[in-house]
């Protein structure tokens, strides 16, 4: 995958990573961690909160918000429960504030720069593509959707099939989950999970399964 910038209007065009990332460390040096709202998820893993929370307070933001993805009445009490998202008391634990739909509508326009981290907000109705209208939106995604169509800047990010991950649920309890295929844009040293073996680190650049890098 590759992110997309919106170069005109509302067409957004693929770019480079490197052109996204120098957009990205642009619009946050135009600004104060004031003028910059971060949203993370519900339906982000732990590790995903975890490092966009580590990367913006590091830089000075204080403030960290998420929208709960709730339907009161869809749960029976056995397998269903009222909360769509995986992880809401995993971003609880974290420290991201709850926000309402109203209050998210006034903080966005307030803000300078929105980091909105793999959450649907405009496809469930939280908010309009008219809300994001006005300030410069970073997606950091997993798919196509309405919302990242909305946005000025979008980064693709693994899914929960790609990456080994956390998951506080409903109860409490953590669950994790594991890449279900590695894809050949995996580098299998990166992964702290799997186990360096002896064909990985005594491996040549002369040897198929090694790399440059």
């Amino acid at each position: 995958s590759r992110p997309s910038i919106k170069a005109d209007g509302d067409n957004q065009i693929k770019t480079s990573w490197n052109n996204a990332i120098e957009t990205f460390a642009e619009k946050l040096e135009s600004v104060k961690p004031a003028d910059v709202m971060v949203l993370g998820s519900a339906h982000a893993s732990v590790e995903e909160n975890y490092s966009l929370m580590k990367l913006f307070s590091t830089w000075g933001v204080n403030d960290f918000h998420f929208s709960p993805d709730v339907k009161d009445g869809f749960g029976d009490n056995f397998l269903l429960t009222d909360d769509q998202a995986p992880n809401t008391n995993g971003v609880k634990a974290l420290g991201f504030n709850e926000i309402s739909t109203d209050d998210l509508k006034t903080a966005i326009k307030s803000a300078k720069v929105i980091v909105l981290l793999n959450d649907e907000l405009v496809d469930r109705g939280v908010l309009g593509s008219e809300d994001l209208e006005k300030p410069f939106v970073i997606s950091l995604a997993t798919n196509e959707t309405e919302t990242s169509k909305s946005t000025d800047l979008v980064i693709p990010i693994t899914c929960i099939a790609e990456h080994a991950a956390s998951y506080v649920n409903v109860e409490g309890r953590i669950q994790r989950s594991l890449p279900a295929k590695e894809t050949k844009y995996t580098h299998r040293k990166m992964d702290l999970e799997m186990s360096e073996g002896r064909l990985d680190r005594y491996g040549t650049n002369f040897d198929n399964w090694v790399n440059e890098d």
